[in-house]
């Protein structure tokens, strides 16, 4: 079911789009896809820089091997983008910021795809498979079908690095790595450590294992693929470390930032485990039980790179939970609790993910077609309704001495922490009233993605509130199965500090308020006040000009004043009723005059 109805996503985009969005830019893809990911900054292109990305897609129908992408992504500068630009386009949409440069046929769907940061042109994939592959992306053989009139010489090329992998026009090209250990299908759980080269991954046998790359990089990381194994097959890694805890099919994990032994893992039992390799014979650290409820399954967890002690889960109803890995002792020890994701039956929250720069910002992508940003420090600074505040107890020490000041105290301290209002922590609807109401830390919801369901986002490691989206529009219209891909960026007035923005809007009231006619009447207003001023101008140097004339006369006056006596020169500066007693005492006849 679509999101959104056409004609109201027409007018959504149309009205809404220009308002929200800094920059959007949409990419249709012929098949679904499950996963995206950014790379390195390709080069700087003066309003815009072009950026690596790798996506994937899933060939349904069987017509071609699944494909892992990649892509060059031109990203705007903030402010550059015309409104034009980030609404006019339609689902079907192939935006020219987005160019293919290289597709691998991969051996079976790929499911993830991760890169490691010590060599963003190393990716590791998971598929439907007990292995997980290792590619150089600058050195596998581009796997496109040529268009004709392409040069001959290209072609050539192109099957000569063919024969060189030992593969013909549709068979799945060659890892440079395959990592082997699991015991079933490992889908989606995958992540790289940002300390060192290391793999962790999760999959339905219930284990978390993980590779070492370090002996690997080597030859990982060569201009040149070493040969080829017996069966076509890349060479093989076993998993150094194996974790055992879940009792479930793990749903994702990820390691603590900067670390290359601590990590945390979710699973479809309830439990967040968090682990420490080096202590991977005594079983996990931590352990929170059904940390979303009795029989809810968790699907995604994300570590907070700038406060180490924060983590994000989210689960298959839709419920987001904010733990302080200090205090997990039990499912109610979780910090924050919210339900944003309400549209639609399906919605399973499948991955989340930290504000690569704000602690208190994540965002969340869902089954029910969007992807929702979260800003915590909304909860510190919304204060508890008047009617909701306890009154003090009898005889209180803090009532009675604390006055004003410790009520503005207690105030200061005030957290909310349920999703919203009338909403227990743990995200469980209370009433009717309340379910109806948002998170007000719930900022922004993207609604780009109409047609299916989210399947991965990431925000953009250095392009400031930038994040790239994909869904897999499977089964939503009778065209097919399809996707999209989009890259988007939301308006700064919604994030940045309320004066600031208001202050902003101010210069542009009569615009907001009025349209075109209002601008115009504004800027024939700010023209008028131009024209005034200048006129102004002239009488305004002229009276400056006079006032300087006047203090240059009093100054030569002062000058061709002849120099007085020190009695008449202290007299001068004697007050005036001085001067005036002194005066008439002096006139007065002395009394030998009167006796004369």
């Amino acid at each position: 079911m679509a999101l959104l109805s056409a004609q109201a996503f027409e007018a959504y985009k149309r009205r809404m789009v220009p308002v929200l969005y800094d920059w959007f830019t949409h990419y249709h893809l012929n098949y679904p896809t499950q996963t995206c990911r950014w790379g390195p900054k390709v080069e700087e292109l003066g309003y815009k820089t072009r950026y690596r990305a790798y996506l994937s897609e899933q060939v349904v129908d069987e017509t071609r091997p699944n494909t892992l992408i990649l892509a060059h992504i031109d990203v705007l500068k903030p402010h550059v983008a015309s409104c034009e630009a980030v609404s006019n386009w339609h689902e079907k949409s192939t935006s020219s910021f987005v160019t293919i440069q290289k597709t691998v046929h991969h051996p079976g769907e790929v499911n993830k795809v991760r890169e490691l940061p010590q060599h963003p042109e190393v990716v590791v994939t998971h598929t439907d498979s007990k292995k997980l592959f290792v590619w150089n992306m600058e050195r596998q053989p581009d796997r496109r079908p040529q268009a004709a009139g392409l040069s001959s010489a290209k072609s050539r090329r192109d099957k000569a690095s063919d024969r060189a992998a030992g593969s013909g026009p549709s068979d799945p090209s060659v890892p440079d790595l395959v990592l082997v250990g699991h015991e079933d299908e490992a889908l989606f759980p995958l992540a790289c450590s940002t300390a060192e080269p290391r793999v962790a991954s999760g999959g339905n046998d219930h284990l978390v294992l993980l590779w070492d790359l370090r002996d690997s990089v080597t030859s990982l990381t060569a201009s040149t693929a070493p040969a080829v194994g017996e069966g076509r097959r890349g060479p093989e890694l076993q998993a150094r470390t194996r974790l055992e805890g879940h009792e479930n099919t793990v749903g994702d994990l990820c390691f603590q930032p900067g670390s290359a032994q601590c990590l945390v893992s979710v699973a479809d039992d309830g439990l967040i485990l968090t682990w420490d390799a080096r202590q991977a014979a005594t079983g996990p650290v931590g352990r929170v039980a059904e940390a979303h409820g009795k029989g809810v399954n968790v699907m995604c967890v994300d570590w907070c790179p700038h406060d180490q002690d924060l983590l994000v889960t989210g689960a298959e109803d839709g419920t987001l939970n904010v733990w302080d890995r200090r205090r997990m002792a039990s499912a109610a020890d979780v910090l924050h609790s919210f339900e944003g994701h309400r549209n639609s039956a399906e919605r399973s929250i499948i991955h989340v993910e930290w504000h690569p720069t704000n602690k208190d910002v994540f965002a969340s992508g869902s089954e029910d077609h969007t992807v929702a940003i979260w800003d915590l420090s909304r909860t510190e600074l919304k204060p508890a309704p008047a009617a909701a505040k306890p009154a003090p107890a009898a005889g209180s020490g803090a009532a009675a001495a604390g006055g004003e000041g410790a009520e503005e105290e207690g105030r200061a301290r005030k957290r909310t922490r349920s999703s919203a209002a009338g909403t227990p922590a743990g995200g469980k609807e209370g009433g009717k009233e309340g379910a109806k109401e948002l998170p007000p830390q719930l900022i922004f919801q993207h609604l780009g993605h109409r047609l299916g369901r989210v399947t991965d986002f990431q925000w953009h490691p250095v392009e400031q509130w930038t994040i790239i989206s994909v869904s897999d529009n499977s089964g939503v219209t009778d065209e097919g199965s399809d996707g999209s891909l989009q890259v988007w960026r939301i308006m700064d007035l919604i994030y940045r500090p309320y004066s600031e923005a208001v202050a902003e809007l101010e210069q542009h009231r009569d615009f907001i308020m009025h349209g075109a006619a209002g601008a115009k009447a504004q800027e024939a207003r700010d023209k008028a006040a131009r024209a005034d001023k200048a006129e102004d101008k002239p009488a305004a140097e002229a009276a400056a000009a006079g006032a300087g004339a006047g203090a240059g006369a009093v100054e030569v006056k002062r000058e061709e004043v002849p120099a007085a006596a020190p009695a008449e020169a202290a007299a001068a500066d004697k007050p005036a009723e001085v001067a005036e007693a002194e005066a008439a005492k002096d006139s007065e006849p002395t009394k030998m005059e009167v006796d004369g």
